[in-house]
């Protein structure tokens, strides 16, 4: 639960003034996102 809950934190401060949550993570793409998830769960572990 921790890394969804830091992705979507990074999510809210990467999010545009009116852009949906659907434009942004199309913006972001997967691969940022999938590395958003790691890092939390790599500082969970530390």
């Amino acid at each position: 639960a921790r890394g969804i809950s830091h992705v979507a934190a990074e999510m809210r401060s990467a999010r545009f003034q009116g852009e949906t949550a659907a434009a942004c993570l199309t913006r972001l793409g997967p691969a940022a996102i999938a590395e958003t998830y790691r890092q939390a769960q790599t500082k969970k572990r530390k």
